[in-house]
């Protein structure tokens, strides 16, 4: 089975318009920093619209939620010179990565999306926050607590996504006319008739999600 990939364009709409945002907070930003506030963008926006909007496939990877993709994305976007990649050390002396763009106000955003919203969202509540402090945040997060538990690097993170609810309206119209004309105890439901389409409910993994998310708000 072909792996999934990450959406580069889309990825690097994220990407530019996170940095931008961040340079008109006057937040600075790492590699690192990046990759675990697009991460919880991500799951704010499963946490609200059902699926995520950066584009990219997740792994458990390096400290934590990242993707080799994201070297792809940051070599288009400094290649383009629509950011700036500049290599520095740490306040422990490693070496980190600082990125940078030109400031971008909500209103100017190119993807006037939902996404760009949790992108917003996401900034005011964690950007603040160390690479490090960033780290352990997502590490507590159900995707990679699933992960950990597999105990295996180099998996896809399961960000357990909603899909569109199908329209059962037809559906249902024909299951009606069959309890109408059919007195049968046994008869089957219509094809297609499932409990998942009758009534979806929200994943645990969601509700744990935002039960981090409204813990860590309020800490």
């Amino acid at each position: 089975m072909a792996r999934l990939s990450t959406d580069v364009a889309r990825a690097s709409s994220a990407m530019k318009t996170l940095l931008g945002f961040a340079a008109a907070r006057e937040q600075r930003m790492t590699r690192m920093k990046v990759a675990k506030l697009l991460y919880l963008a991500d799951l704010r926006s499963i946490e609200h619209d059902g699926r995520s909007g950066s584009g990219v496939v997740w792994l458990w990877q390096k400290h934590g939620p990242f993707t080799e993709d994201l070297y792809r994305v940051e070599e288009a976007l400094k290649s383009a010179g629509e950011i700036s990649v500049k290599p520095t050390l740490n306040l422990f002396g490693s070496p980190e990565f600082r990125l940078t763009a030109p400031p971008l106000a909500f209103e100017q955003a190119e993807r006037a999306d939902r996404f760009v919203e949790h992108l917003d969202a996401i900034l005011a509540e964690y950007g603040h926050l160390s690479p490090t402090q960033l780290k352990n945040l997502t590490y507590e997060t159900a995707p990679m607590q699933e992960a950990q538990d597999g105990g295996e690097r180099n998996v896809i993170l399961d960000l357990d996504e909603t899909p569109t609810v199908p329209d059962a309206s037809a559906t249902l119209r024909r299951f009606q006319r069959m309890l109408d004309s059919h007195t049968d105890d046994d008869e089957p439901a219509p094809r297609g008739c499932s409990e998942k389409i009758l009534d979806p409910l929200r994943t645990a993994r969601g509700r744990a999600n935002r039960l981090l998310l409204d813990e860590t708000r309020r800490a």
